[in-house]
């Protein structure tokens, strides 16, 4: 198999290495355009959720940071529990470029209003529901952690 590549031409050599040049460049420009498309028109939301202790309270903050270069309408805020979604917000909150936005709620106040009285705690996830009706949901894994203590 070798043998027909040692035959070939200087000329046909530069030519398919040049072809196989090119086609990688244009792979990684490709690449690379797609990414910046992505962080220029791409509405993108990140959810995060803290536990800290306020004035003695034990507080779940919910923040919600657009890492977009554009605007973006949040409609709806809020929890999912046994595939039951579960609102904090229904307002509808413009977070500007590169922006977040925090919601707050007491741990007991999250306990009363997603077990109440029960005992056993299931996977509750954080939700945001943009204007276009796209719905990102994050795993509270600290709130699950700290409410099963109780």
């Amino acid at each position: 198999m070798l043998e027909w590549i040692k035959n070939l031409e200087p000329e046909f050599l530069i030519l398919i290495f040049g072809v196989v040049f090119v086609a990688f460049l244009s792979l990684i420009s490709i690449a690379k355009a797609q990414r910046t498309l992505d962080l220029i028109g791409k509405r993108a939301l990140d959810l995060r959720e803290d536990l800290m202790k306020r004035d003695g309270v034990e507080i779940v903050d919910i923040v919600i940071a657009n890492t977009s270069y554009v605007n973006v309408e949040v409609v709806a805020a809020g929890l999912i529990y046994k595939r039951t979604l579960l609102p904090l917000k229904e307002e509808s909150v413009m977070i500007l470029a590169r922006d977040s936005h925090k919601i707050s709620i007491p741990l007991d106040a999250l306990r009363a209003y997603v077990i109440g009285s029960k005992l056993r705690m299931k996977r509750l996830y954080v939700y945001v529901e943009d204007a276009l009706g796209r719905r990102i949901k994050k795993r509270a894994k600290n709130s699950v952690r700290v409410l099963k203590k109780v």
